[in-house]
């Protein structure tokens, strides 16, 4: 007499969820936290992230699961924070912070990840802080200013 035993794999029965459309997570309070766009089950389109009390916190577009376009973060009073863009999941573009009274706080640019050319600081009054230029990513030049705007240091 022959004993057959059929084995199946308890993984290989289940169906995987294809996620497509907007999904929407929540907060345990119920206000929404985050929206996020599938198609075939991978992140394409534009993420939204918010506060709980429901104010936008951040923007992020999204291709096959990979950041690419602009990429926009808020204070929680609504102004922009920091708004800069991405390419092949890389930051790659002007980068730009903003206190929360919406005064330009850097300015500058990144190339593939990593920061190029010149890149400037400034107080909240608007006076500039600092003044750097980035080569391939390294810091090659600064200059540092005092709240009035004079130098204070030069490298």
């Amino acid at each position: 007499m022959t004993i057959i035993i059929l084995i199946f794999p308890l993984n290989g029965c289940e169906k995987k969820e294809v996620r497509n459309g907007l999904h929407t997570i929540y907060y345990l309070d119920g206000s929404i936290q985050a929206q996020v766009p599938y198609v075939h089950s991978r992140v394409t389109g534009i993420v939204k992230e918010y506060y709980k009390n429901g104010q936008l916190k951040s923007e992020t577009s999204y291709k096959k699961d990979r950041r690419e376009g602009p990429y926009k973060v808020y204070h929680e009073n609504g102004i922009l924070k920091f708004s800069t863009t991405y390419k092949n999941d890389l930051e790659n573009g002007q980068a730009q912070h903003f206190f929360e009274n919406g005064t330009l706080k850097m300015d500058g640019y990144i190339r593939k990840g990593k920061p190029v050319g010149e890149h400037r600081t400034f107080y909240n009054s608007g006076i500039i802080a600092s003044e750097m230029t980035y080569k391939r990513g390294n810091l090659i030049r600064s200059i540092q200013y005092d709240r009035e705007g004079k130098m204070v240091s030069k490298y």
